[in-house]
């Protein structure tokens, strides 16, 4: 749902073509030379931590598919990095020509990420009220 007062993006639209798809094959293949395995006689026991670790896997992939960034009047909130109210934020970066995600300013002089696309530069500051800061010089 995006709004005059919030902004909802789901991190599954950030996410590249190819890795929407590198996942689910790469857990099918897990399973089947599993499955191969235990019926080529292979103990189950043997095949304990690749179980565990698909279910750690497929765990964190669906967390992400229904994990998104809220920017609201309280502040922005991005999955599993925590909260930034506005009263930590001076302002909202100006995209550069190799940006791939927006970035706020915070007092104590830092840069964060936020994890939207640079074209929700303006609309991340309207809502927070903040100004859009132009580019840092990082070639020093």
């Amino acid at each position: 749902m995006t709004s005059a007062t919030e902004l909802r993006y789901p991190l599954r639209d950030a996410q590249p073509r190819w890795l929407k798809l590198a996942f689910p094959i790469g857990v099918a293949l897990v399973l089947v030379t599993g499955l191969v395995r235990v019926l080529a006689g292979q103990p189950l026991s043997a095949q304990a931590p690749r179980l565990i670790v698909l279910g750690v896997l497929v765990g964190s992939w669906l967390l992400l598919r229904r994990a998104e960034v809220v920017v609201d009047q309280k502040g922005i909130r991005v999955p599993l990095r925590g909260a930034l109210g506005w009263d930590d934020v001076v302002g909202v970066e100006q995209a550069g020509p190799w940006s791939d995600v927006v970035r706020v300013r915070c007092k104590d002089g830092t840069s964060r990420p936020v994890a939207l696309p640079p074209g929700y530069t303006e609309q991340v500051a309207e809502i927070g009220g903040k100004p859009v800061l132009p580019r840092p010089d990082r070639t020093r």
